[in-house]
């Protein structure tokens, strides 16, 4: 029995407010298992060990009781969440998704924020990844719908709550209006760039689905925005986009924003600016961002 390792991995897994079930998720064991590693009654292989290591910042030589050097400085950022990956995080989220673990998902969002993983990789690396996966299984039928939009549910949450606890910078001279064209639902990227973009002082005007574009208009009338931001999911509602657009552009001439179009509707797309009438096609948060940069805003 190891006692100075049983205790070591009990107090280190603690701190970093990690469960045994997580840890037994990133391992590949039972949780059953982690349970004996604290108990004393077994001890992990030399393997397990250097995961075990590699996860938490520490070395072998103190998780065995040799030495008392708790953390070593392996130059990889990912060890800040007490996660020897992005995969690894990503992993535990999607099962804790798919098991309807609303609660042990907002405790690793929130352990991951603390430990100063940023609010750009939470969104874009982890949610935004779980969320391609997610989308994915619905495609193949694995998934079933509500389930689907249960989980999208769940992220709109986990992000208010990011969201929330972040501190925003200073005042920028950007103004932007983001919406989804007609009956387009799929919004949870879009929303993720604008959270962003208003935590680093953007003026965002956040419309949402379904409005009409008289009244879209008026909007930019009364908020004056320099870029209108449309995201487009599913290919049925290109043709709300373009419309859109072309209502835009004829109400106020050389004087209407610029307007950028993004979303997976447009992957087979060989020229989205001449299908929609956009002045831009962006995909990121970084495109958005050149674009308000350029003399032309």
């Amino acid at each position: 029995m190891n006692t100075d390792f049983s205790a070591r991995l009990k107090s280190i897994r603690s701190a970093k407010g990690i469960t045994q079930k997580d840890l037994a998720v990133l391992l590949g064991v039972g949780q059953t298992t982690v349970a004996n590693y604290e108990r004393g009654i077994r001890l992990p292989d030399t393997d397990k060990l250097s995961k075990i290591a590699s996860l938490f910042g520490v070395t072998i030589d103190y998780l065995l009781g040799r030495n008392e050097i708790i953390t070593h400085n392996t130059g990889d950022d990912s060890v800040r969440s007490g996660f020897s990956s992005q995969a690894d995080s990503l992993r535990l989220l999607m099962k804790l998704f798919l098991e309807g673990d609303q609660k042990s998902a907002k405790e690793l969002l929130r352990n991951l924020q603390k430990s100063g993983v940023t609010i750009r990789e939470l969104y874009f690396q982890i949610l935004g990844e779980a969320m391609k996966e997610v989308g994915a299984l619905w495609e193949k039928g694995s998934l079933d719908i509500w389930k689907e939009h249960y989980i999208s549910e769940t992220v709109m949450d986990l992000m208010r709550e990011l969201k929330d606890r972040e501190k925003k910078n200073n005042t920028s001279p950007h103004r932007l209006l983001a919406l989804t064209p007609g009956p387009e639902l799929h919004s949870i990227g879009l929303r993720m760039i604008t959270d962003i973009l208003e935590l680093e002082g953007w003026d965002i005007t956040y419309i949402g689905t379904n409005v009409p574009a008289q009244s879209i208009i008026k909007a930019v009338e009364e908020k004056n925005p320099h870029i209108i931001a449309f995201s487009v999911t599913m290919p049925s509602h290109i043709d709300s986009a373009r419309n859109t657009i072309l209502a835009i552009k004829n109400y106020f001439g050389n004087h209407a924003p610029k307007i950028i179009v993004g979303g997976t509707a447009f992957i087979n797309s060989s020229d989205v600016c001449a299908e929609t009438g956009a002045d831009y096609y962006g995909v990121s948060l970084e495109d958005i961002e050149k674009i308000a940069e350029m003399k032309a805003l």
